[in-house]
């Protein structure tokens, strides 16, 4: 996660760049953490079973999830927060809209002010989903073994 957080912040590279990089470095970490185990225990390289393969791509895609909820934080962080704490202008339509349909409002400028309340939440809450629901997997995956068992 750490290494997908300063892809963004210091090379600025995007999810889907962080993903890739993220697969690139898992398949690189796994392939690597298989040629130790097999030099060292005397066993073959490759997995031989449907199982050790499972749990080799279980390794990886937790992995490259990490990437991309390290990825995730860093846009959270450096990009939506702040855009939603300076906010200002007309807000969409569609938040007017909301704000029109979630009640009573008792002027233009109130109905303003919860439209762009409503705006910024659902522009900050995107990014909080998608990075919780990177972050559930990557644990998820690392862990299932744990977990279940």
């Amino acid at each position: 996660m750490p290494f997908g957080f300063a892809l963004a912040a210091v090379k600025h590279i995007g999810f889907r760049g962080a993903l890739m990089f993220g697969t690139a470095a898992a398949s690189l970490s796994v392939w690597s953490m298989l040629a130790v185990t097999g030099h060292l225990d005397g066993v073959p390289v490759l997995p031989s079973n449907w199982l050790e393969w499972k749990e080799s791509l279980e390794y990886g895609m937790s992995i490259a999830l990490a990437f991309g909820a390290g990825n995730m934080l860093a846009y959270l962080l450096f990009e939506v927060l702040p855009r939603a704490f300076t906010s200002s202008g007309k807000p969409s339509a569609a938040a007017y809209w909301i704000a029109r349909a979630w009640g009573q409002h008792a002027g233009k400028e109130a109905l303003r002010r919860r439209a762009r309340l409503l705006q910024d939440i659902l522009r900050t809450a995107g990014p909080i989903i998608g990075f919780v629901a990177t972050v559930s997997g990557s644990i998820y995956t690392g862990l299932k073994g744990f977990l279940l068992n």
